[in-house]
This record gives structure tokens, C-alpha cells and sequence, in this order.
């Protein structure tokens, strides 16, 4: 009994926690938060210093994930058509 009661505690306060962490739905066009990214040289760096004023697109993947890798060419796509603006 004690088992599952902690089990129950722990999905609810997991459930809990992944609460806090989502977030709105942004619209097309709107402004992307500035997040920040540690560099190769563990130094922080945001998006605005990255972006000033250009269009950045950001794109998360990995090399395991099937449909990100089936999304790249759309991805090159984008680069092409937007890289004179950014």
C-alpha cells in the first residue's frame, strides 16, 4: 500500500512540475522569448545579441529523430529563402 501511495505522489508531483514549464502557444510573428545558450566555451550568450534585429530561425533536432531529419530539406529551404535577412 505504502508503494503505490508513494507512486501516486510521485506521478502527481512529476505531472505538477511539468505544468510549470509549458508555456503559451506563440503566433506567427510574435517575438521569441530571449533565450540563452551556453557556447562550446561554456559563455552564456542570448538571442537578442544573436539576432540584432535579423531573422534567426532555430531549428531543434537530433540525428535519431525520423522526422526531424524528414523536415531538414524544409529547414534548408527556409535558410535559402530567408538568408539575406539574417
Amino acid at each position: 500500500m505504502k508503494k503505490i501511495l508513494l507512486a501516486v505522489l510521485a506521478a502527481i508531483s512529476l505531472q505538477t512540475a511539468d505544468a510549470q514549464y509549458q508555456n503559451e502557444k506563440m503566433e506567427v510573428g510574435q517575438e521569441a522569448p530571449d533565450l540563452a545558450f551556453l557556447n562550446p566555451q561554456d559563455k552564456e550568450i542570448k538571442l537578442s545579441e544573436i539576432a540584432d534585429g535579423k531573422i534567426v530561425l532555430l531549428d531543434f533536432w537530433a540525428s535519431w529523430c525520423g522526422p526531424c531529419r524528414k523536415s531538414n530539406p524544409h529547414v534548408v529551404e527556409m535558410y535559402e529563402k530567408y538568408k539575406s535577412q539574417g
